[in-house]
């Protein structure tokens, strides 16, 4: 997968990885600084008396909630040929972070009561996803290393969302005056 990219500031020059499924990660260049730099404010404001000194944090909180949705909104309705896709896929979750995040599967529930042994649908998202890992082949689909449906939405928004994501840090950050 693309990268997402932040050099508002020289020195922020460390990459935090954030695993995707099948060995590929998203990498967000100078994330760990960023994140200081958001601590860093919200103890500023706290020393000086601020109502609320997690605001920053808060913000970017903000922004990137809104990326998630629409991101969950994508996951949500992008197809997939296994037949547990739809079950799976129906669980995303957007997550209140200050990174973007959606969960798949966002809640672990079982599948329906018919289903053998309580299977839970976290135990198919993967396969469901991407197809058989080994030689049993639940999912009717073959193997499919790019993804079937949580990949190609998550490429599909990655500019857009990559750009919006930057701008609000840098927005943020210059706002508490952190750079």
């Amino acid at each position: 997968m693309t990268g997402l990219g932040f050099d508002a500031r020289s020195g922020l020059d460390d990459v935090v990885a954030l695993p995707t499924g099948e060995g590929r990660n998203v990498q967000i260049v100078g994330l760990n600084e960023v994140l200081r730099m958001l601590n860093d404010v919200t103890r500023e404001l706290k020393a000086g008396g601020v109502d609320n000194p997690q605001v920053a944090n808060q913000e970017l909180r903000q922004a990137s909630r809104k990326i998630a949705d629409r991101l969950e909104g994508k996951v949500r309705t992008s197809g997939g040929p296994a037949p547990q896709t739809a079950a799976v896929r129906s669980t995303a979750r957007a997550r209140n972070d200050r990174i973007v995040k959606v969960a798949v599967p966002g809640t672990n529930i079982p599948f329906a009561s018919g289903s053998v042994g309580g299977t839970r649908r976290g135990s198919v998202a993967f396969g469901a996803n991407y197809g058989p890992a080994g030689d049993v082949n639940y999912y009717n689909v073959p193997r499919n290393a790019a993804g079937y449906f949580v990949e190609p939405a998550t490429r599909d928004m990655m500019g857009p969302a990559a750009d919006e994501y930057q701008t609000a840090i840098t927005r943020i950050l210059r706002k508490y005056g952190a750079i």
